[in-house]
């Protein structure tokens, strides 16, 4: 999804705040090689996150297709200036480049305070978060800038729409959480309240009787 930020630059990133915490490397393209050093045949990407933040950072990787990749580590925190390098396993090796080249990734950032926080952090700065979308290739030796420029072109609402769909079904859920939460607090509350009036009707009629 193409937006412009404060510069007037045009980068693949949604509500781009005016000082970016993460720097990705190489770039915001998962271009996906052959892999078999580990005994296995993959396709592999990537990337290095940089925490180019006064203050640490945390981030979650989502992706618009789950049972396609793995990925190592998809969540974690970053001191400042602190990297981490992270992979990306395409599952399968007869995955044709226009399916993969549909697919996107989702990286979120938030800074931090207090590590043991950062589970609350999200859900407080949900809306405010930083965001990152990598888009997905597969390394040909014979593939032509113009191929993929005309692919992304012609492919980019259908990209769109599917980071939508996952923005919003993110968002219902963490939504969804929180009504939970409020409600699990109301229960235990009410369950108090019975517990304490079940404990003053057993120590009025207790007082009843025994002066009888």
């Amino acid at each position: 999804m193409e937006v412009k930020n404060c510069s007037g630059d045009i980068r693949d990133i949604v509500c781009m705040p005016k000082e970016l915490k993460l720097k990705i490397n190489p770039s915001e393209v998962l271009t996906f090689n052959k892999d078999n050093s580990n005994g296995y045949n993959e396709l592999m990407a990537s990337l290095t996150f940089i925490n180019d933040y006064k203050d640490p950072i945390a981030f979650k990787i989502k992706t618009t297709c789950l049972v396609k990749y793995k990925v190592r580590p998809s969540t974690g925190t970053l001191m400042p200036q602190e990297s981490i390098k992270v992979t990306f396993v395409l599952n399968g090796m007869s995955i044709k480049q226009t399916d993969v080249m549909r697919d996107k990734f989702l990286v979120l950032v938030i800074p931090v305070g207090d590590p043991k926080d950062i589970a609350e952090m999200w859900k407080v700065q949900w809306e405010t978060k930083e965001q990152h979308i990598l888009k997905c290739k597969i390394f040909n030796e014979n593939e032509t800038v113009n191929t993929w420029n005309s692919y992304d072109q012609n492919h980019n609402n259908d990209l769109e729409q599917k980071v939508d769909r996952l923005m919003k079904v993110v968002t219902t859920l963490e939504m969804s959480n929180r009504v939970l939460s409020q409600h699990m607090r109301y229960v235990k509350f009410s369950l108090y309240i019975i517990l304490l009036m079940c404990l003053f009707a057993f120590g009025f009629f207790w007082a009843v009787f025994y002066h009888k």
